[in-house]
């Protein structure tokens, strides 16, 4: 049965960086024993095959070849036939280059699978190709969790789970299955083995990693093979991930050609059975290959951000000021912090957490103690209704805390509630504000780790802060740029009074 739609599996990555070479002939030799062995690879395979096994002169013996990649990184959604080019690379390996291999994964028996499918294949060969002729003695072991091949010529495929297992091991090629999870004690461990062969190449094949490895070897891998790193073969389907995974339209069938080269043979029924089942996360990654985005902001770096610290910082007496407040977490767990923003005697503008507290049923009394107090000196409160502070917007109103009943002439201390496009103003304003460096900020923990850890979005080509998507208390930050915004926006539109900014906020 053939599949409803006309839509093919896009045959070229997205991501498709391979170094410069001078001899394919290898990679060709590897395809024909394919073909002979009854393996019918798909375009996109035959074009991986063919660039990560290019040739380049050896700089040290200009008439030795060695592969122009010493790496190759493969990420392609899951059941698209990535097996398979596994399978025909270490058979070619075996039979063509008289490779050690070693063949790891997070768990043996995934490895162990496929180096029986790989035995099949040679016990199944014809006679014409002599791939039997050339095996040792007892050449499958699979006893003991100890799997291997071992052919005459000394060539061998081994497999082992990740970790110290080959340590001591040289190798010619080694492959990394489930390279999603490799880390940084696997590299330790399994990165050496083949430093001292002539001619190594280590390939790293995965689908994404979840969130907790995004931050591994094999996403800072993924960013030298986007960057075109030399040496590196690097081969990508997937989708890109620009838009957030919430905002995706997971249905869309041109998404499922564009991530699975092999769409066409998976179904749609079966890809509609699976986003039925998953998370959007779960097929935004494993189907469409969307990368996890690290924990972390983009919009303002650690050394910018640092760059504006100043403990001593204070704002000047006698002048305007807005502060900002807002809410994160959800049930038991929600945080509310209440942001100043004002001038100092320097006119370098001026950031300070004032204070943070569990839960939000102190802010209306808080916010009125501050109005009350400093009078026409405040020039705005910045507001976010639609966080968790929206539990107590009807204690607003009570306290005189209210929104300027004539928006064009707004009163000292007035609401000024952010609706979507002001909030992504407010992110944007802030973020130029660090860019410029026209403020000061007391380098207080909790604002540091929300500047550090928020995440990030994008609309319309506008990137802001995505509280809901962050892991880490955004209220100070978003406080902060509700503050900024509202100092900025009502600043020249409301009188100045002549308070005594020394007070103790308390």
């Amino acid at each position: 049965m053939t599949s409803s739609t006309k839509i093919k599996g896009n045959q070229t990555p997205r991501i498709g960086n391979v170094p410069e070479a001078q001899c394919w002939t290898a990679g060709e030799k590897a395809i024909r024993l394919a073909e002979k062995l009854g393996i019918r690879l798909d375009p996109w395979q035959k074009y991986v095959l063919r660039t990560s096994l290019a040739e380049i002169p050896d700089p040290d013996d200009l008439e030795t070849k060695i592969w122009a990649a010493h790496t190759v990184g493969l990420v392609v959604p899951r059941q698209n036939g990535k097996t398979f080019v596994l399978i025909v690379l270490i058979l070619a390996g075996l039979f063509l280059f008289h490779e050690k291999i070693l063949l790891t994964s997070q768990r043996l028996e995934n490895a162990e699978a496929v180096l029986l499918e790989v035995a099949e294949f040679i016990k199944n060969s014809p006679a014409s190709l002599g791939l039997k002729k050339k095996l040792a003695r007892g050449w499958l072991r699979k006893k003991n969790g100890s799997h291997r091949i071992t052919l005459t010529t000394g060539a061998c495929l081994m497999v082992c789970a990740r970790g110290n297992a080959a340590r001591s091991k040289t190798i010619d090629r080694v492959i990394h299955d489930e390279a999603y999870d490799y880390t940084d004690e696997d590299e330790a461990a399994l990165g050496y083995t083949a430093a001292a062969r002539p001619n190594p190449q280590t390939w790293f094949v995965s689908t994404p990693p979840e969130k907790a490895g995004v931050d591994g070897p094999f996403s800072r891998l993924r960013e030298a093979g986007h960057a075109g790193e030399e040496g590196l073969a690097w081969f990508e389907w997937s989708i890109g991930a620009e838009i957030p995974v919430d905002e995706l339209d997971l249905a869309d069938k041109k998404l499922w050609a564009d991530a699975n080269p092999a769409y066409g043979r998976i179904k749609d029924r079966t890809i509609q059975a699976e986003l039925k089942r998953s998370s959007r996360a779960a097929f935004a990654r494993e189907r469409l290959g969307v990368w996890p985005v690290k924990a972390g902001n983009h919009l303002i770096s650690t050394e910018a951000w640092n760059a504006l610290a100043d403990a001593n910082s204070e704002p000047a007496d006698e002048q305007k000021f807005a502060i900002g407040a807002c809410a994160w977490g959800v049930g038991n767990k929600v945080q509310s912090a209440v942001a100043f923003w004002g001038v100092r005697e320097d006119e370098t503008e001026h950031l300070e957490i004032i204070r943070a507290d569990p839960g939000v049923s102190w802010v209306p009394g808080y916010l009125a103690e501050i109005k009350e107090k400093y009078g026409d000196q405040l020039i705005a409160i910045g507001i976010d209704p639609n966080s968790p502070l929206k539990a107590i917007t009807l204690e607003l109103a009570p306290l005189k805390l209210t929104v300027p009943e004539n928006p064009d002439e707004p009163e000292p201390g007035d609401l000024a509630a952010v609706n979507g496009p002001d909030y992504v103003a407010a992110c944007l304003q802030f973020v130029n504000a660090v860019t410029e460096k026209s403020f000061r900020h007391r380098q207080e923990n909790r604002l540091d780790l929300a500047v550090e850890g928020a995440r990030t979005r994008t609309s319309r080509d506008v990137w802001y802060f995505d509280r809901a998507r962050s892991e880490v208390d955004t209220s100070f930050l978003t406080a902060a740029l509700l503050a900024r915004w509202a100092y900025v926006t009502r600043k020249d539109s409301v009188g100045s009074g002549d308070y005594d900014l020394s007070d103790s906020f308390g």
